[in-house]
């Protein structure tokens, strides 16, 4: 007959077993829950990337298409400030409505092409 230790002690390695068995499920579902939540997360960031990608590559193509204008008017010795659409261009105010970087880069990219100083900048 097994001694009352011996008893207690298998109790308590089944208990053991248990609740290792309970840790595991348990791991393993919120694991699936995890893994299936920053898979949602990764895919809204990954729409939110390309939308700024699209409004980054529109205010390229923007600059390039002042600066083709630019490069017109200078042949023409036009100053490339008094036509219209590069006035707008130069003189768009940042409203939010796009990422700050794509503004910023837009408003960089105006600048070294049109050689302006920090002064000019701050106009």
């Amino acid at each position: 007959m097994r001694s009352e230790v011996a008893l207690k002690m298998d109790l308590m390695r089944e208990e053991i077993q248990l609740a290792v068995e309970e840790a595991r499920q348990f791991t393993v579902e919120h694991y699936k829950e995890l893994q299936h939540d920053l898979s949602e997360e990764l895919v809204a960031v990954k729409q939110e990337c390309e939308g700024r990608t699209e409004v980054v590559k529109t205010k390229v193509e923007e600059v390039k298409e002042m600066t083709r204008l630019r490069h017109s008017l200078e042949k023409q010795s036009v100053n490339w400030r008094e036509a219209p659409v590069l006035r707008k261009l130069a003189d768009q105010k940042f409203d939010g409505q796009v990422a700050w970087e794509a503004y910023q880069a837009q408003f960089e990219l105006l600048a070294q092409e049109q050689g302006w100083r920090a002064q000019d900048k701050a106009l």
